[in-house]
């Protein structure tokens, strides 16, 4: 039985310790020694779905199914996974082929309860919650379950009621309640009780095997080694590309997923929503034994076309990508590779996002993201302070030696004056006005394939509640002042000293 393999319980005790290249490589064994267990394809389809390798984990799952049609474990990992490729409709029916599976399955049920909310299906979620709560009353899945649906009817008081009465063991649920928890308190400005669920929610959060194959010191450690690298960046080489390109970039919560979806409703522009393209091509120059910061800087013109190539692979495998007069790259942390933008696309345009930097810290705590080595930095209010100064100190010292155009504008004025920040950004990127951009909430309402925290705030429509909302937890962020002051004074904004 391969409950009973020597390799099997390796890979579970590799996975328990966040070690998840070891892991993978026993599971990768045990379905060699085992082809017709569902189990090791779903465990590698659950650690790919935490490293963003949707696809991969979208062809475990179904081998998975595939050699054990009834395996519901499998559905959670399919549906995660389509989910992560933006094919929602798609993730929909794998939760529904399990739940007619195990139509009592409380994952799965409560899977379906976030998939209806996410998809602004609110009214569809009573019988699935009522189901849960028949079956589990008292469950964690459960209660969270029953905080989200009361949390997105705005009944923040009777959500948070029900969120408190939650225990602190150790889940993901337990952790997303916790969030869920502090919005609420958020939303009726208690500040202190929100910033108490919040602490909560992170020291649960880092307790979780999921979170330990994460580690917010490496990509810190990332940031200081391209400071300290003493690379020159090449001349622009004569244009290659056909494709008009312009990248999004800022620290996250700066306000480049509403730039996206701004731009996004102009006939003539398609935003992408966060592909790791950039990322994943970096990745495939380090394995053809480039390193890292030197690859920023060093590329053969044969690599450069090479590398260009491998870039609009990962887009086009993207299920969202649309061919357009203007392609826009939305990644915010993308500024750190800033040289090798130019190398590759030395005609592209750059947008940069700027919000007070307190603003950016603030948000980006308060959210749930899914994780990698940088969003890590968010589980700890002093890495996101020191991610912030690292990342921005590297964007200026790649300004410095930038040839190309850079349009910079903060996020407080795009929402004083949305028209005008908005024909600006259209003359710097050279496309005439669209009335269609008025309508650009609408938009984002039917564009049900955008995946970031920031999505539903932008559906919405502009609002003025986030700026400067850091001085409602100034008492929290009072310990950085000193070392974030620089920063904000640099981008115009009062000084904090």
């Amino acid at each position: 039985m391969i409950q009973n393999d020597l390799t099997y319980k390796l890979a579970l005790d590799s996975l328990k310790k966040g070690q998840a290249l070891d892991a993978l490589e026993f599971f990768y064994q045990v379905a060699q020694k085992f082809p017709k267990a569902p189990e090791p394809y779903t465990f590698i389809a659950r650690i790919l779905n935490a490293q963003g390798e949707h696809g991969g984990a979208l062809e475990m799952a179904k081998q998975a199914i595939n050699v054990f049609p009834k395996f519901v474990p499998a559905y959670h990992e399919k549906a995660k996974s389509l989910k992560g490729l933006s094919l929602n409709e798609e993730a929909g029916k794998a939760l529904e082929k399990g739940l007619q599976i195990a139509p009592d399955d409380q994952f799965l049920l409560t899977n379906m309860i976030m998939y209806l909310e996410q998809q602004k299906k609110f009214d569809k979620i009573e019988p699935y919650f009522k189901r849960l709560k028949s079956i589990a009353p008292e469950a964690t899945v459960t209660k969270y379950a029953e905080g989200l649906w009361l949390a997105r009817t705005d009944r923040y008081a009777e959500a948070i009621t029900v969120l408190e009465a939650i225990d602190n063991a150790p889940s993901i649920e337990g952790v997303s309640s916790a969030y869920l928890l502090a919005e609420a308190y958020d939303k009726l400005k208690k500040f202190d009780e929100s910033m108490a669920a919040l602490s909560k929610a992170k020291q649960t959060q880092k307790t979780l095997p999921e979170t330990r194959l994460y580690n917010s010191q490496r990509y810190l450690s990332l940031l200081k080694h391209i400071l300290r690298y003493d690379g020159t960046l090449q001349p622009l080489a004569q244009n290659a590309e056909s494709q008009k390109i312009s990248f999004i970039v800022g620290f996250p919560r700066s306000g480049t997923t509403l730039t996206g979806q701004i731009l996004q409703s102009h006939p003539s522009i398609t935003v992408t929503d966060e592909v790791q393209a950039m990322g994943q091509l970096i990745m495939s120059l380090i394995a053809a034994g480039k390193t890292m910061p030197a690859t920023l800087y060093d590329l053969t013109p044969e690599e450069v076309t090479a590398a260009r190539e491998i870039y609009w692979l990962h887009q086009k495998n993207d299920p969202r990508f649309e061919e357009a007069d203007l392609f826009v790259d939305k990644m915010p942390l993308n500024y750190i590779y800033m040289p090798l933008i130019q190398i590759l696309f030395p005609a592209s345009k750059i947008i940069f996002c700027e919000r007070h930097p307190l603003d950016t810290i603030l948000s980006g705590y308060m959210q749930s993201f899914a994780l990698n080595d940088s969003m890590a930095c968010f589980l700890d209010l002093a890495d996101a302070v020191e991610m912030y100064c690292l990342s921005m100190d590297c964007w200026e010292k790649h300004k410095k030696n930038l040839s190309l155009p850079v349009h910079q504008f903060k996020y407080e004025d795009l929402v004083q004056d949305f028209e005008g920040e908005v024909r600006k950004l259209l003359d710097f990127l050279g496309e005439d006005w669209d009335d269609e951009i008025l309508r650009f909430s609408e938009k984002a309402k039917e564009n049900v394939r955008t995946r970031t925290p920031s999505h539903r705030q932008i559906t919405k429509g502009i609002y003025k509640t986030s700026a400067f909302k850091w001085k409602n937890y100034s008492q929290y962020l009072e310990p950085y002042f000193e070392r974030i002051n620089p920063y904000v004074v640099k981008l115009g904004y009062d000084s904090l000293l």
